[in-house]
């Protein structure tokens, strides 16, 4: 049975060291496919244009873009998990893992430290001993292992632990993140095809899919943690009055995360 409790984090992508973040994502693909990278980091630039933003995204990029994240089981539009779940790289190999010696490898729409910042201060391991503590509680209880009263008592500890030192971390974003960089240099590129001038359309049109008709599709939020959203399940937390913002959020989660 241990054999099989391990396995469940295997196959919800969870690391014991990083929790749910992608450890060591890659940082290129082969060269062969530099092209559709380069077509991906442009992807929202004729989208979401600070000063004026596109109602429609050419074929050459909306046909393989959906494709792409169809088979990723992610909406087609920045998310926690692209913008921060698998966008790190530490700068210095030797050094200790910090948000200081972190950088992200895309999404960079401002060529200041603000942008990277506000990406990898999030992409910590402060709640990895918790995710993994819920996989252990939730395991036994699939293979009917009987939980003592103990190692619920571990757990609910650990997730309380997880999320201090989590709230300790998220203090240090002012630290290089400016508010009006925040809010008017690279908020608006996270902001999803539902507000401003694609309410009227009903969304963004993808040109070679236009018989899906407007995709109204919602940007990056933290709100869409997926740890966070693992706790409300885990410990059945119902939001009252939000249900329509949780429904959103967790369409934007990871498919193998929404399956745990």
């Amino acid at each position: 049975m241990l054999h099989e409790r391990r396995g469940v984090l295997q196959k919800f992508c969870i690391d014991r060291e990083f929790g749910f973040l992608l450890d060591c994502p890659d940082r290129r693909l082969p060269e062969k496919y530099r092209p559709w990278e380069d077509l991906a980091e442009e992807s929202f630039s004729p989208i979401q244009d600070a000063f004026q933003p596109k109602l429609r995204l050419p074929r050459s990029i909306a046909v393989p873009f959906f494709e792409v994240s169809r088979r990723l089981g992610i909406p087609p539009v920045p998310s926690h998990g692209t913008v921060c779940l698998a966008n790190w790289q530490k700068i210095e190999e030797k050094k200790p893992w910090s948000a200081e010696n972190l950088d992200i490898v895309s999404f960079r729409f401002l060529r200041t430290r603000d942008n990277a910042w506000f990406f990898v201060n999030t992409a910590q391991k402060d709640l990895a001993p918790a995710i993994c503590s819920v996989a252990d509680v939730v395991a036994k209880a699939f293979f009917s292992e009987p939980i003592s009263g103990s190692e619920f008592a571990f757990c609910f500890n650990e997730i309380t632990e997880g999320l201090e030192k989590a709230a300790q971390t998220l203090q240090q974003m002012k630290k290089h993140l400016r508010p009006e960089v925040f809010y008017h240099g690279f908020r608006p590129f996270l902001n999803g095809y539902t507000g401003g001038i694609f309410e009227d359309q009903g969304g963004l049109i993808f040109e070679g899919l236009e018989h899906l008709g407007p995709m109204p599709i919602g940007g990056a939020s933290a709100a869409q943690s997926s740890t966070m959203q693992s706790f409300d399940a885990f410990l059945k937390i119902v939001h009252d009055g939000k249900k329509e913002p949780e429904k959103r959020n967790g369409i934007h989660v990871e498919a193998w995360i929404r399956a745990f």
